[in-house]
């Protein structure tokens, strides 16, 4: 008589060579699959694509996780709802339902951070390329706080074979197999895409050379993946605040202090604005480093009046903000503090209504705007 215990781990390994051939046959079925991995930008990154893609591949799906995890189909987007967190998991499932619907192009997100599962994931996806957007000076509870490391962990778990490419200067002399996009396969671009804001320029520049690595860059492509990056333009909204009105500049994707600045100093020049702007700072617990740089951003600038601050960490962004002797306020339970009112505003130079910006993380107030904003909340 066989034991019980020799037959489980027979019905177990039985399993795991099922799943295996599941996963590689699911895989298999999808010929182009791209991956976009990184610290900043990846889901801006994954929608260009995706738009690019589908002029050389209408089946072509992708898929963010990002602030709100979501399918890309040809037909509209299509929010993941999750029971749990996310996990690795779901990029198998997804695999599968890109073979069950007949899809030939996947572009993909990338969707973890430790170096043991970001090696994982590439070793599921195998993917045919890989867009390296950057690596920023983010989640060092996990990556630790030298840059060069940082960077290290993300070009150590990409496959050996893999094609990479990356506008990232800093990455490319890191790695030299990673393909240096700076200098586009398509023609410098024409006057739609230089007139998109530098971040969303860059991306498209980005995109158009992972479509190149494919054949599949055209002028129709750089088309649809200017139309795409467009509406990604931080542009101000109008919002209620203070039994008055302000200007609110949405940054709260930007969660480290680098991709801050840059959105920072592009709004300034652009609106023209001389005095200084108040500061919304969203905070998560489980991010304590981050709350500690952002609060040493703010702590370091002249042109910031005062910081509002909400979230799960508020109370030891207050005590590091009011140390620095900045001018700071709680205002905890902001969504009935900040109600999103109709239409973008063309903000005149002097910006006469007081000026928010919104930082940290999206969880939280940031979302619950972006949803107001799209009509999802009354």
């Amino acid at each position: 008589m066989i034991p019980w215990a020799v037959l489980l781990t027979a019905a177990w390994v039985a399993f795991l060579l099922f799943e295996q051939r599941s996963l590689r046959r699911a895989r298999e079925s999808v010929p182009v699959r791209i991956m976009v991995t990184g610290t900043r930008g990846k889901s801006s990154l994954v929608r260009i694509l995706t738009a690019g893609a589908r002029v050389a591949e209408p089946a072509t799906w992708g898929k963010i996780t990002g602030d709100v995890p979501t399918l890309l189909l040809p037909g509209g987007d299509e929010v993941i709802r999750r029971r749990a967190g996310a996990r690795l998991a779901e990029q198998g499932w997804l695999l599968r339902k890109c073979r069950r619907g007949g899809v030939r192009c996947l572009v993909v997100e990338a969707m973890t951070i430790t170096p043991e599962l970001m090696k994982a994931e590439a070793r599921l996806l195998l993917p045919s390329v890989i867009a390296l957007v950057n690596v920023r000076d983010d989640h060092q509870e996990t990556l630790g706080d030298d840059p060069v490391l940082q960077r290290r962990a993300y070009l150590d778990s990409l496959p050996a074979q893999s094609r990479v490419v990356t506008r990232d200067s800093a990455l490319v002399a890191l790695l030299p197999r990673v393909e240096d996009a700076r200098t586009p396969a398509a023609a410098e671009p024409d006057d739609a895409l230089a007139s998109l804001a530098p971040v969303q320029r860059e991306l498209v520049l980005l995109a158009d050379e992972v479509l190149a690595a494919l054949g599949w860059s055209s002028a129709a492509a750089l088309e649809a993946m200017v139309a795409a990056a467009r509406p990604m333009e931080g542009r101000p909204r109008r919002v209620a605040w203070q039994q008055g009105e302000a200007v609110l500049l949405d940054a709260f994707s930007a969660n480290d202090t680098e991709s801050l600045a840059a959105l920072w100093e592009g709004w300034r020049a652009a609106l023209g604005a001389e005095r200084r702007w108040s500061v919304v700072l969203a905070t998560r617990a489980d991010r304590p480093l981050r709350t500690r740089r952002f609060c040493t951003w703010i702590a370091g600038r002249d042109d910031v009046e005062a910081v509002y601050v909400t979230g799960s960490h508020r109370h030891a962004a207050r005590a590091l903000l009011r140390r620095s002797g900045v001018k700071v306020h709680d205002i905890h339970g902001a969504r009935a503090s900040l109600a999103l009112l109709a239409g973008p505003v063309a903000a005149p130079p002097d910006m006469a209504c007081p000026v928010l910006v919104g930082m940290g993380n999206a969880r939280g107030l940031g979302l619950a705007l972006r949803a107001k904003e799209a009509g999802e909340v009354a």
